[in-house]
């Protein structure tokens, strides 16, 4: 059976699709057989011209540059970076030794940043830190943007103006001892309603206070509570009930806790004898009234 006979006896085509189909297989073959052909022949080697090959040899070179810099740069990338401290805003004045060595200081140059501020240095700009002996300039230049020294310096004043003697007499209500009342003086500290009694019996029998220290004869009253008063209290003179030398009786004059019935009773006489008195030291001429008297009570005389 021939091949066009096997073709169209079990493809079942035609006389024209069998003669088409023999066509396609032949061209098939003949391909098949011109590849294994090339296949079978042996390689020429390509042959450059000197101009060629250094040109092949010049981007060879180029080449494995670019890929040994990769390789650097992948090491490099590959081996951590030493971490450099953080450094959060801070003021030099107030830094403790164990801040400065963790933002990176070296500990050596720390203890003088501190030892410097211990014998009264202060640093008063940022640029001040370059006076401590080898001081690291590299750390300086990454710590001066955090230095905050006028912030600090600000509140500083704040705090000077609100513990200022003239602040507190802005917020502390002052009172004036010779017009307080009892609820008045219950309000101030370490006053209860006992020494607010004594300190108005007291001064009803002075005819005032003339002097904070007055309060020392008030009864059983403690130093530490006199001394709380300052600041706290004022005195006005002015309110003081005095006696009128030459127009009082001997009862006027010893009815006054700084004078004895028998210091009075003198003075009186002697005005009946000399006549009035033109100054209040003239009572010291009775002989009965010492210079420590005098001076307790003459706040309390007036001559008319």
């Amino acid at each position: 059976m021939g091949f066009r006979r096997f073709i169209k006896e079990y493809l079942r085509l035609n006389k024209r699709e069998a003669r088409g189909a023999f066509i396609l297989l032949f061209i098939l073959l003949t391909l098949a057989a011109i590849n294994f052909y090339v296949r079978q022949q042996p390689e020429e080697p390509m042959i450059l011209s000197a101009e060629e090959q250094a040109m092949v040899d010049e981007m060879n070179s180029k080449i494995q540059k670019v890929s040994s810099n990769n390789k650097s740069d992948s090491v490099r990338e590959s081996v951590p970076l030493p971490r450099v401290p953080s450094i959060f805003p801070f003021n030099p004045n107030t830094i403790t030794i164990a801040e400065l060595e963790g933002f990176g200081l070296n500990s050596s140059i720390a203890k003088r940043v501190i030892k410097y501020r211990s014998k009264g240095g202060e640093f008063k700009t940022a640029t001040d830190l370059s006076k401590i002996y080898g001081m690291d300039s590299n750390w300086l230049a990454q710590a001066i943007p955090y230095v905050e020294i006028e912030e600090q310096k600000e509140l500083d004043q704040v705090d000077k103006a609100i513990n200022s003697p003239i602040r507190k007499t802005a917020i502390v209500h002052i009172l004036e001892l010779n017009s307080a009342d009892s609820a008045s003086l219950d309000a101030l500290p370490g006053i209860g309603p006992f020494y607010c009694r004594q300190i108005i019996k007291t001064r009803e029998a002075l005819g005032g206070y003339v002097s904070l220290g007055q309060l020392n004869e008030v009864y059983r009253i403690r130093p530490e509570t006199i001394e709380s008063l300052r600041g706290r209290v004022e005195i006005d003179t002015s309110l003081v009930r005095k006696i009128n030398l030459n127009a009082c009786k001997v009862q006027d004059l010893a009815s006054h806790p700084y004078l004895s019935w028998k210091e009075s009773k003198i003075i009186c006489a002697w005005r009946e004898q000399h006549g009035s008195f033109d100054r209040k030291s003239r009572i010291k001429e009775t002989d009965v009234i010492s210079d420590s008297t005098y001076n307790l009570i003459a706040p309390y005389l007036t001559l008319k």
